[in-house]
């Protein structure tokens, strides 16, 4: 089963899978089936790449609360969710700039 197997099986079951740095939690824990939990585990990697990190409660600059989160671009052709950045004092790069850039 692949990362994208487990999250599917895991929403599935009613559980929701948040990232806290390097750590996955799952709630409510109980609901997991043992073979779900040796499948998260065993793609722990690929799951943290596919779970964003959730956004901070206060912008650290400017006390806002309203994020957007990024995304990350590998040479591999592949993408991730990338770091949240407060919309205030970083507002996001409209679509049709992005474009342009390319």
């Amino acid at each position: 089963m692949d990362a994208a197997e487990v999250l599917t099986e895991l929403t599935a079951a009613g559980v929701t899978l948040t990232r806290h740095g390097d750590r996955l939690r799952l709630a409510p824990p109980q609901a997991v089936p043992a073979p779900l939990l040796a499948e998260v585990k065993a793609n722990k990697a690929a799951l943290l790449q596919l779970v964003g990190e959730p956004a901070p409660l206060r912008c650290f600059a400017c006390h806002g609360s309203d994020f957007w989160q990024g995304r990350v671009h590998y040479t591999d052709g592949t993408e991730a969710p990338g770091p949240w950045v407060c919309r205030r004092c970083h507002p996001p790069v409209p679509v049709a700039k992005q474009e342009r850039s390319k």
